[in-house]
């Protein structure tokens, strides 16, 4: 048997509490709409978000997803074939990326940073269509959109958010040094940071909303860690060895290192932290210097920045999904089911 803590139990047992797991989920997602998914917690700090998320795992995948799709179909606009049309300029992405790079400045010129800018001039009602959010016309090039331009520039969207042309993606450390797991993925870009950036994370969550309303997967291949945020999960520190597996090793030679005071003193390990991009972040206004002394509070406030580092990003890019679509808040659904 695959699950080695279920083989002690009889079949029949299991098959009772699988039965009873399907009917828990058929009494219980019909109601999921009557309740306040959004976080709001009492002065104890509970709420029933807080219990909700204890049943991420427990409720069988159906049940959600009809219970979400019935909000999808009750919030869908259908009295129009598509959104506005859009002019997109695919030339002059490559003029301003001749040198390498960003497509002009904070990846303004790409498809994806002049898609970002003309979507202050959305009307709520076009992202809640079923199909074509937009209509595409390709400055410079004879394309008719009669489905494939509104694709493509979807897929080329995506396409740029991997391939250094806009700022909101980096690879993970793990593929930076070629070693471990998810060498191939992305995270979320915790120094991209301005007003400008913030924007277009939430354009990142206005195009992962209407995949999830149109059901047309996008072509991002984001790590776990990543999905798991989005999904209003908190990272563990198994997250962070998944994405950079050097990290928790060298924090624990630090804390562990049975090296004299003096002998720490010679080593002169500045108190930073690499952040997911490899950015040397000051920890402590009050520490220079890691010592046998600060060595636990260091490794303390290592741990808590990493887990924490992606919170802004992720914050608009939920934002974008959830409040832009008028979607139900997606931190219940179990982190496989994004």
């Amino acid at each position: 048997m695959e699950y080695n803590h279920l083989q002690e139990i009889p079949i029949i047992a299991l098959r009772n509490r699988l039965l009873l797991l399907h009917h828990i989920s058929e009494l219980f997602c019909p109601c999921i709409p009557m309740f306040d998914l959004e976080g709001h917690l009492d002065e104890t700090g509970q709420g029933p978000s807080v219990g909700f998320d204890a049943l991420r795992g427990i409720l069988i995948s159906q049940g959600k997803e009809v219970a979400f799709r019935k909000v999808v179909q009750a919030t869908m606009v259908r009295d129009r074939q598509h959104g506005p049309v859009v002019e997109l300029n695919r030339i002059q992405v490559k003029r301003s990326r001749s040198k390498g790079g960003l497509a002009g400045p904070d990846g303004t010129k790409s498809v994806f940073g002049q898609m970002c800018a003309k979507m202050s001039s959305f009307s709520p009602d076009s992202l809640l269509l079923p199909h074509r959010v937009w209509k595409v016309k390709f400055v410079g090039e004879s394309v008719d959109d009669c489905g494939g331009g509104y694709s493509e520039s979807i897929a080329e969207m995506c396409e740029e958010l991997q391939n250094g042309l806009t700022p909101l993606l980096i690879v993970t450390p793990n593929g930076r040094d070629e070693s471990g797991a998810n060498r191939d993925c992305f995270l979320l870009n915790p120094a991209a940071k301005s007003s400008l950036h913030m924007n277009m994370f939430r354009f990142l969550g206005v195009m992962l909303g209407i995949a999830i309303r149109t059901g047309s997967p996008l072509s991002l291949n984001l790590a776990e860690p990543v999905w798991k945020q989005l999904a209003g999960m908190n990272l563990t520190i198994a997250d962070l060895s998944e994405v950079d597996k050097d990290f928790i090793p060298g924090l624990m030679y630090i804390r562990d290192n049975e090296a004299t005071s003096e002998e720490f003193e010679a080593m002169s390990l500045p108190f930073t932290v690499p952040n997911a991009s490899g950015q040397d972040i000051q920890l402590s206004s009050k520490y220079i210097h890691i010592t046998l002394d600060n060595r636990t509070e260091y490794v303390r406030l290592a741990i808590n920045y990493r887990l924490h580092e992606f919170d802004e990003q992720v914050a608009a890019v939920r934002e974008g999904s959830t409040e832009k679509h008028a979607l139900w808040n997606n931190s219940f659904y179990h982190l496989r089911s994004l």
